[in-house]
């Protein structure tokens, strides 16, 4: 069995509204774009985590895109049930489904024992996060940076849905039908879009102006831990 580099922690549901999310991915932005954030920008950048995630509602510690984790990964993970499309076929994955051992797509084996948890099937392992901000950050600096997905990061920078989505499915992102995993995003960016042209804008946004915007608008969201120097 593969070693496990990262740290495991139980999973749990992490939600937060629009308000909050629509400042974290700006924070989040500005690190990579020069200048101004386009709208249309922010917006398709939104409409694909908030697809991901049932509109933040269902996400899982903070993960923003349900990002698998590997077990050559340092930080945390954690597991939880999911479904694939494997040879056109929807696959369910149980954190205890039985697997061989050695089989990095933790295929159903009944062969084999359940798996325990920790480490769980491969295929439910996801990374976990401290808070919104570690989630984001990590979120987009994968689509930015890493070798697999810098050429959809591009695309996304030109603010259509479409194409976006299709670069992310060309680059192994999701394994789901990409006409409805499109419909899905290009109505979420129409929805997003409204809004955020309707939000107040500064230059850009620090932590501190995030929690602010948040504070306000939702003045029932708590972000006071995530401000520590």
């Amino acid at each position: 069995m593969t070693e496990i580099l990262g740290t495991y922690k139980e999973n749990e549901l992490t939600p937060f509204p629009f308000e909050v999310a629509y400042a974290c991915m700006r924070w989040a932005l500005q690190t990579f774009i020069q200048g101004p954030i386009p709208n249309d920008v922010l917006s398709l950048a939104l409409a694909k985590t908030a697809l991901e995630t049932g509109r933040w509602t269902k996400i899982h510690d903070y993960n923003w895109g349900n990002q698998k984790y590997l077990s050559s990964m340092a930080g945390m993970f954690t597991c939880f049930g999911c479904d694939e499309i494997i040879g056109g076929h929807r696959v369910w994955f149980d954190p205890t489904t039985p697997c061989d051992p050695n089989d990095p797509l933790g295929m159903p084996n009944t062969k084999f024992s359940n798996c325990t948890v920790p480490p769980g099937n491969p295929q439910t392992r996801f990374r976990a996060f401290a808070n919104e901000y570690d989630g984001v950050d990590q979120y987009v600096d994968l689509i930015a940076n890493s070798k697999r997905y810098s050429a959809s990061w591009k695309v996304l920078l030109t603010g259509n849905a479409t194409a976006w989505v299709h670069a992310l499915k060309m680059a192994g992102y999701f394994t789901a039908d990409e006409a409805t995993y499109a419909k899905g995003v290009v109505s979420l960016q129409k929805e997003f879009l409204s809004k955020i042209n309707k939000m107040p804008v500064t230059e850009s946004l620090s932590v501190a102006d995030c929690h602010g915007i948040c504070q306000t608008i939702v003045p029932q969201f708590q972000l006071a831990d995530l401000l520590a120097a």
